[in-house]
């Protein structure tokens, strides 16, 4: 039985990912790609064909839909604003630690086991800036950590409708950025294979499983197909292409060991902390079927990842949550303090300082441009973009977002108020002008 304290534990848990995601949410990452995805999640309110992607009426086939519908109903819940753009990521990152904390809690029997786990895990480049952002990646690795977890606990007790439901969160990973959930069903499939007996109830068992699997995403595959250049886009260019070790007929310039000098510039305390981890506690336990498992997971995710030929520092992302329960591991074998008092020492200067720090923490984004509509609206005046500036996806797809309709495009000789780049001339009053745009009264 769960004890009431356990309870606390957890909300504790949840408190400091509110807190550290939601406490300057609006001043990060509403650029490049984010914004992007917040445009293409909001045209889907008002599609003729939600089950496609698009943006400004051309279709966007780059990516799967799960995570551009859930996105779009947070924003038609919160408005189109950070809070509303970045709320499934944030909430899936949130959910993903407390996955982190109960693995690390009841694996290890230490709830200090369990919070030092959180703290790796959030406090660390690549989870804090992929997660306080419009990205895919939180809501990947949830479903990614979900499918393992339901695997294992089939190789405990061999009950069925756990493998079923593993390749039900599998196929989700597919629905949300494809061959990833491809992988991760693939794994499971041939770990299960290697080390299970019983190869013929295994086999049932993983037919039903790959069934499961497939009904999550092939009826969408099915209909983009049958409607869409979706073979070329997505299929070729965004998957096949990249799973390349060159580009254009010559050896990618980054290094194979790019992801491994990304860990050590940005999240060097955590490797330390991983390597002791595995010295100390996890080679001891290396016979354990939980260990031998998400071990071999890390192994062929980390190796996989080499074999495309971009090296995103986000690809990291889906290693974290067991990492930084290794690393925790470290931590509390170093340590002969309660990480709990810690933590919750750190929730508290963290509010503090998100309270009174008087100074932006983020980058400028194109948040401001509610205030020239919310202008414009006020005084009667007409909008208009710079035809060559809104040429370019980004500031395309803020004016899409944050404005909406009511604006123009083109030469803007005839508006009375002109958007355009932050570098261009203003021929006027400037409303607003940021890193990203400006806005010129006429």
């Amino acid at each position: 039985m769960v004890k009431l304290r356990d309870y606390t534990h957890y909300f504790n848990v949840v408190l400091f990912g509110i807190i550290a995601l939601f406490g300057r949410a609006y001043e990060h990452g509403m650029t490049s790609d984010n914004i992007h995805y917040a445009a293409i999640s909001k045209g889907l309110l008002t599609s003729e064909n939600p089950l496609l992607l698009s943006l400004a009426g051309e279709p966007y086939l780059n990516k799967p839909p799960l995570f551009f519908w859930l996105n779009s109903i947070a924003i038609w819940v919160f408005g189109s604003n950070v809070y509303g753009a970045k709320f499934i990521s944030v909430l899936a990152t949130i959910l993903l630690m407390l996955i982190v904390f109960h693995l690390a809690y009841k694996a290890f029997e230490s709830v200090d086991v369990g919070y030092g786990a959180v703290l790796f895990f959030l406090v660390n480049y690549v989870v804090f800036k992929n997660s306080q952002a419009c990205r895919l990646e939180s809501l990947l690795t949830l479903f990614t950590m979900l499918s393992l977890i339901f695997s294992y606990k089939y190789t405990v007790n061999r009950k069925r409708k756990f493998l079923i439901i593993a390749g039900a969160f599998a196929g989700l990973a597919v629905l949300t950025k494809g061959f990833a959930g491809v992988f991760i069903f693939a794994f499971i499939v041939l770990y299960l294979l290697a080390s299970e007996p019983r190869k013929k109830a295994l086999l049932f068992d993983l037919l039903l499983s790959g069934l499961a699997f497939v009904a999550c995403f092939a009826w969408w595959y099915a209909y983009a197909f049958a409607n869409t250049d979706l073979y070329q886009v997505m299929v070729i260019n965004e998957s096949i292409n990249r799973v390349s070790a060159v580009n254009d007929g010559s050896f990618n310039d980054l290094s194979l060991f790019k992801h491994t000098e990304t860990m050590l510039k940005y999240n060097l305390l955590l490797l330390i902390f991983f390597v002791l981890g595995c010295k100390r506690k996890i080679w001891g336990m290396k016979s354990l079927k939980y260990i031998k498992f998400f071990a071999w997971f890390l192994l062929a995710y980390y190796i996989s990842i080499h074999f495309i030929s971009s090296k995103y520092s986000r690809y990291l992302y889906v290693m974290m949550p067991l990492m930084s329960i290794v690393a925790s591991v470290g931590l509390v074998s170093v340590l002969k303090i309660e990480l709990r008092k810690v933590v919750i020492g750190i929730m508290v200067i963290y509010s503090v300082f998100m309270i009174l720090y008087p100074l932006s923490t983020g980058q400028g984004t194109f948040d401001e441009l509610k205030i020239v509509k919310s202008f414009a609206k006020e005084n009667s005046l007409s909008v208009c973009v710079d035809a060559k500036y809104y040429e370019h996806w980004e500031p395309k797809s803020a004016m899409l977002f944050y404005y909406g309709d009511g604006y123009s495009v083109g030469n803007c000789q005839d508006s009375d108020i002109k958007i355009t780049s932050k570098k261009a001339s203003c021929e006027g009053n400037i409303i607003i002008k940021n890193k990203k745009i400006q806005a010129c009264l006429r």
